[in-house]
């Protein structure tokens, strides 16, 4: 456990900082993912063949940064002759001191009749994070556009979410205030015939009660009007 700090100019090599120390001023502040506004986000697309293009875009992920400023072409490695399989677009963040490099790449998941998608490296040093599946079927030559699967601002592999600035909220405030008000009204009319029914009732068993004390018997339903009225007089 240790106090850091920074950061200061250094005098003579005395201020030393490392580049997780410099990238950490930006936790809490915002979360991993893609940039939403930045290029096209990474997205991936057909290329010719057996290749596909991951488009501009930028991310943040494990206190680092990636950009690609222009069409990525991939290869998807050869398909299955009789079995297919899923392979998955990723962006590998490599911490390892021999690496120390991100990455845009293929990992290919294993072949079958009910393939699963593959599963993704997630150690201390290695992380990758899935961009999008590719459907590779059996004895395929090409990937078009339903082979490929998505996920940027999935679960998987979501929008950076941060402080942008200041935001004026009056519209959303006023739509607010109206769903209130709407279901503040659709309440109020519910207690109220509610609050009706239940007097009512409570007027007609008291009427019930009243009858029975000076008769012995039931007020005959007949006895009541469609608004609880009674047409029996009763004699004192």
């Amino acid at each position: 456990m240790a106090f850091t700090y920074g950061f200061f100019n250094s005098l003579n090599g005395d201020r030393k900082y490392t580049a997780e120390q410099l990238s950490s001023i930006f936790d809490g502040l915002i979360a991993d993912g893609v940039f939403d506004s930045i290029g096209d986000i990474l997205a991936t697309v057909p290329g010719s063949g057996m290749q596909v293009i991951v488009k501009s875009g930028k991310a943040w992920f494990n206190r680092t940064w990636s950009y690609n400023d222009a069409p990525m072409p991939l290869t998807i490695p050869a398909a299955d002759v009789t079995l297919k399989r899923y392979d998955a677009v990723v962006l590998e963040v490599n911490t390892e001191t021999a690496t120390r490099a991100n990455s845009i790449k293929i990992v290919s998941g294993n072949p079958g009749s009910d393939p699963s998608k593959p599963t993704l490296t997630n150690t201390e040093k290695v992380h990758q994070h899935a961009l999008a599946y590719i459907l590779v079927n059996a004895g395929a030559t090409s990937i078009n556009a339903g082979n490929i699967e998505n996920v940027i601002g999935k679960t998987e592999c979501p929008f950076v979410t941060g402080l942008p600035g200041p935001a004026d909220i009056s519209d959303l405030f006023e739509q607010w205030e109206y769903d209130f008000d709407v279901w503040f009204a659709n309440l109020k009319a519910q207690l109220t015939d509610n609050v009706a029914a239940n007097l009512q009732a409570q007027i007609d068993e008291l009427k019930e009660s009243a009858y029975k004390t000076y008769t012995g018997t039931t007020l005959p339903a007949s006895s009541l009007g469609s608004n609880g009225d009674t047409y029996v007089q009763v004699l004192g």
